[in-house]
């Protein structure tokens, strides 16, 4: 009955990792991950949380190359079932978005792009890279490459919401931005699925801009519309920041 108890050994080489990583001393911890990784390779389960903290002692120290290299062999060691490789999966987006957020903020504008363009190979219907992506190119003065390149995607992907959706948020980064056309391909994301937070969230701002163009013809109650949705479909918990924008927005 005891045969599938972890050892014991792994066990306190974990809880010594974890109570060096609280106390800062992250090069301790590392060592005992390093140890439990290599020395009980048959405990799935256990290698699986030494790398788990090992990527998270990388995240820490904001080394986004080896921890997106931790959870890229994981994913390709377990497959891609099972609640392993689903939480490495996670765990590669919010480090590959971080690593990109990193990039702009140090002023590494050419790097976010080479990130973002990464994170939408792995995976295209991540709207977050989307917006990064459109985001950064903004800042470059280069917005008519994300409107190039998403009606480009929209020839090649007519049914796709994320691609009608990036097209629609490219046309807002122009200047003057195409409100009706912007509004055209956001509506058209939304109709093919209703479930995603971003296009009504930025349905409201298109209406928000309406109303300042052509105002007292309801554009306003229909963004507070689109803005309550955003705020019913968002996960508080998982988006606080995406949570604040839009209660700005109603505000």
């Amino acid at each position: 009955q005891y045969e599938k108890l972890p050892p014991l050994p792994a066990l306190a080489l974990l809880e010594v990792g974890r109570l060096c990583a609280e106390e800062g001393d992250n090069e301790k911890a590392r060592e005992a991950y390093e140890r439990v990784i290599a020395t009980y390779r048959t405990e799935g389960d256990m290698v699986a949380e030494a790398r788990f903290a090992l990527a998270e002692l990388a995240y820490r120290e904001e080394d986004y190359d080896e921890v997106l290299a931790i959870y890229k062999d994981m994913q390709e060691e377990v497959g891609a079932e099972g609640p392993i490789s689903e939480m490495a999966r996670q765990s590669y987006i919010r480090s590959s978005l971080a690593k990109a957020a990193s990039e702009r903020r140090s002023g590494e504008l050419r790097l976010a792009v080479k990130t973002y363009q990464e994170l939408i190979e792995y995976d295209y219907d991540l709207l977050e890279a989307h917006r990064g992506l459109l985001a950064t190119y903004h800042a470059l003065g280069e917005s008519a490459k994300g409107v190039e390149r998403y009606e480009r995607e929209v020839k090649e992907r007519p049914a796709s919401p994320t691609a009608r959706y990036a097209l629609g948020l490219a046309y807002t980064y122009l200047d003057p931005p195409r409100v009706d056309a912007a509004i055209d391909e956001v509506t058209l994301a939304i109709q093919v699925n209703a479930q995603l937070v971003y296009p009504h969230m930025t349905l409201g701002w298109l209406y928000e801009q309406k109303e300042r163009a052509e105002p007292g013809k309801g554009y306003l109650e229909r963004a507070a519309d689109e803005y309550q949705i955003a705020l019913a479909l968002n996960d508080e918990t998982t988006n606080p920041q995406t949570e604040a924008d839009i209660e700005l927005n109603l505000g």
